[in-house]
C-alpha cells in the first residue's frame, strides 16, 4: 500500500495542495495519515451525518 500512498502524495504535491483532510473510520485513516502529515497540513475529521452537514 506505500508505493500508492507516495505516488498520492506526489500527485497532491503537483497540484500544490497544501491541507489534507481526512475522515476517521476505524483504523484505516492511520498509513495515508501518518505519510502525509510530514509533508501537509494534515486534519483528521470526525464523522457526522449527512443532514448535519451544510
Amino acid at each position: 500500500m506505500t508505493p500508492s500512498l507516495l505516488v498520492m502524495s506526489d500527485w497532491l504535491t503537483s497540484l500544490r495542495v497544501t491541507r489534507v483532510v481526512m475522515e476517521a473510520t476505524s483504523d484505516y485513516w492511520r498509513p495515508p495519515f501518518y505519510l502525509l502529515e510530514g509533508s501537509f497540513e494534515t486534519w483528521l475529521a470526525r464523522c457526522f451525518t449527512p443532514s448535519s452537514i451544510n
